[in-house]
């Protein structure tokens, strides 16, 4: 049997989160759900749906509580195209510990009631904003070739800077009246494979 055959319930179109005795038991979390995404156990017409629902906070399932996990969260959203999803998630989750605590450091948990305030996966949107939203990534071992691929979504430009074991990479971009332009530079030669978003949304 497959992993989501074991555990998808049919009644509740979800991931159950454990076995016993070799039958479902009826408990369920938003980290089975993305974790069913994200390693490709869920059927793709199936996926968005769930993450949909995750986001959404409606379903009775555990709820994610940790940065760690909300980071989880924005690498499953992003592998299946959801980008505006994920950025809006950034501003929704991560903006309100901007507000409370002027970006100075991070909780372990979202809503503030334990652990430390100095935990480096407070850093998540860093990552999804290079990698996804500026749409700098390798396409090979050590950056050697690299994917430009930006998920412009509802922003008008974005320009960054990423660096690489051979040097940085800049990228700029910018979106006006179903106009897109970008431009990339780096000091060493390397080969890009450079894919530009379709006029009607952020898919590339």
């Amino acid at each position: 049997p497959t992993i989501h055959g074991q555990y998808w319930d049919e009644a509740r179109s979800a991931y159950v989160d454990y076995l016993q005795d070799g039958a479902r038991v009826s408990e369920y979390s938003e980290h089975a759900q993305i974790l069913a995404v994200l390693c490709g156990i869920a059927p793709k017409d199936a996926r968005a749906d769930l993450l949909k629902r995750v986001i959404a906070g409606e379903e009775e399932w555990v709820k994610v509580n940790t940065l760690f996990f909300s980071g989880i969260l924005l690498l499953s959203l992003s592998d299946i195209s959801l980008h505006t999803e994920a950025l809006d998630y950034v501003r929704d989750l991560w903006g309100k510990y901007y507000e409370k605590h002027e970006c100075a450091n991070w909780p372990e948990t979202c809503d503030f009631t334990q652990g430390s305030y100095c935990h480096g996966w407070g850093a998540w949107p860093g990552s999804f904003l290079m990698s996804e939203i500026l749409g700098v990534k390798p396409s090979g071992p050590g950056f050697e070739e690299i994917l430009v691929c930006p998920h412009p979504c509802d922003l008008e430009h974005a320009k960054g800077t990423v660096p690489t074991p051979n040097g940085d990479v800049s990228v700029g971009w910018s979106q006006k009246d179903q106009t897109f332009a970008l431009d990339l530079s780096s000091p060493t030669k390397r080969n890009y494979l450079v894919k530009l978003p379709l006029p009607d949304d952020s898919s590339a």
